[in-house]
């Protein structure tokens, strides 16, 4: 299981999937569906022989989660006149 420090919205583009959260819980998502986490602790399963291809959107709502998130795999730049991060990765 996993979490983030961010606000993630992901979207089953195409397949299927099961989202488990750490309570044992578990939601299917079919093709269309999305789903909204706020770090939750929480884990993707593909029970199906065929793929499942998903869409994240991962959205960082502080610059100090912003480095965290970013580790060595990029750079963050803030502009405090207005109020805007720029995220450029390059792993």
């Amino acid at each position: 299981m996993h979490n983030t420090d961010t606000v993630d919205y992901g979207v089953v583009v195409g397949g299927e999937i099961i989202l488990e959260l750490d309570n044992g819980k578990t939601v299917h998502f079919p093709q269309g569906d999305g789903r909204v986490q706020n770090e939750t602790r929480h884990r993707w399963r593909n029970p199906l022989s065929e793929p499942c291809l998903m869409a994240f959107i991962l959205v960082i709502f502080s610059y100090a989660a912003g480095l965290a998130a970013l580790g060595k795999c990029g750079t963050l730049e803030r502009s405090d006149e207005l109020s805007n991060l720029t995220l450029q990765t390059h792993c």
